[in-house]
């Protein structure tokens, strides 16, 4: 995919891809058929960008769009049918210092960076 490769995310994110897949993870209060059925397609694009991201590109991710905040609600779902999804993005942020430390220190605003 194009998030795998160098500059790949830089790109998606320049053309505004990225806000429109992270508009995408936003809460609605009507029940979308659609939205549901392309909601695991979604959640492996970000995970895929996570694999593939420099640590800019996860802390563009993580830490200014917090996609762990976004992708919580589906994390803590009772019975959630995107849950597997949701957790393999939880791993590819984990393999990214900035994510392991937003997983480990989830209530701090923004984790110090090495």
């Amino acid at each position: 995919t194009i998030g795998r490769v160098q500059g790949g995310l830089r790109w998606l994110d320049s053309h505004g891809v990225v806000d429109d897949m992270m508009r995408a993870l936003e809460p609605t209060d009507e029940t979308d058929a659609m939205r549901e059925l392309q909601m695991p397609a979604l959640l492996h694009c970000f995970s895929e960008l996570l694999d593939g991201a420099d640590t800019e590109g996860a802390q563009n991710l993580l830490l200014e769009r917090k996609l762990i905040s976004m992708i919580s609600p589906i994390l803590t779902a009772h019975a959630s049918p995107n849950l597997h999804s949701a957790l393999a993005v939880l791993r590819a942020a984990a393999s990214h210092f900035i994510g392991y430390r937003i997983i480990l220190f989830p209530n701090q605003d923004e984790p110090a960076l090495l």
